[in-house]
């Protein structure tokens, strides 16, 4: 987690130089959100949920993709692949990761340490 802060504020201040303000903006906030994440892992505080249920979303389907961006996940869509290795043996075409179903349960491999436990809850 600390890693990607420092990553994400090498992009925000590369991408200030180069005076792309509204770019460097969200970088800035994603490295704060990542820092803020290695310090409640450091401090053993923050737990996040270790399965969710794939949901029937009309205007924006679940996918891997979707599901890896969401915060209580990996905030990272780009992770999408880590949840599709770890839970392609329940998908109907394990070979096919576009095709996921509305109430398959998947495992959410925690990364980085962080701590893991229960399912996550629509609010």
């Amino acid at each position: 987690a600390y890693a990607d802060g420092q990553k994400n504020q090498n992009f925000a201040e590369m991408q200030f130089r180069s005076k792309a303000y509204e770019d460097a903006w969200m970088s800035s906030e994603a490295a704060i959100k990542a820092y803020n994440n290695a310090y409640d892992i450091a401090k053993g505080g923050k737990v996040l949920p270790e399965y969710y249920t794939v949901r029937l979303i009309p205007d924006r389907r679940d996918s891997f993709w979707r599901i890896a961006e969401y915060d209580f996940v990996y905030g990272d869509p780009w992770k999408w692949r880590i949840l599709y290795e770890a839970n392609k043996h329940l998908i109907p075409d394990p070979n096919n990761p576009d095709l996921i179903e509305p109430g398959l349960k998947f495992k959410i491999p925690s990364l980085a340490g962080e701590k893991r436990s229960g399912e996550w809850q629509p609010k």
